[in-house]
């Protein structure tokens, strides 16, 4: 359609940017998405989320740290060769089920270290 942005597909980069979006500099914790909009900014801009109509309330702010934090989780998971916690595991598919079918789920016992892969999810169809 003429005129409307073109977003590209959000990738492992912008998921590993948007975990950077808290960092350390010069040793001390800095979050780049420290008020709603900011957070909401970076997700339109880098992630082609259409924000409006969400609310900026702390409410929203705090999901989306949350994300982060269960993002940071699976990265380091997979960095370091373990399994990633449960409860980032469930906000990461509390995440994907907003707009797709689909889910993480973790590696089989026989493959502790092998992290999480996507599956599909089975819709009745």
């Amino acid at each position: 359609m003429a005129g409307s942005p073109s977003f590209a597909q959000p990738d492992l980069q912008t998921a590993l940017d948007f975990v950077n979006t808290a960092e350390l500099e010069r040793g001390r914790p800095v979050d780049h998405l420290d008020t709603t909009r900011a957070a909401l900014d970076w997700l339109h801009e880098h992630a082609g989320m259409d924000a409006g109509g969400v609310p900026e309330s702390t409410a929203v702010r705090a999901r989306i740290v949350r994300a982060r934090t269960a993002f940071r989780e699976l990265w380091d998971a997979a960095v370091e060769g373990r399994p990633p916690d449960d409860v980032a595991l469930r906000t990461i598919n509390r995440v994907l089920r907003h707009q797709s079918q689909l889910q993480l789920q973790p590696s089989r016992h026989d493959r502790p270290a092998a992290g999480c892969g996507l599956v599909k999810l089975h819709t009745g169809d």
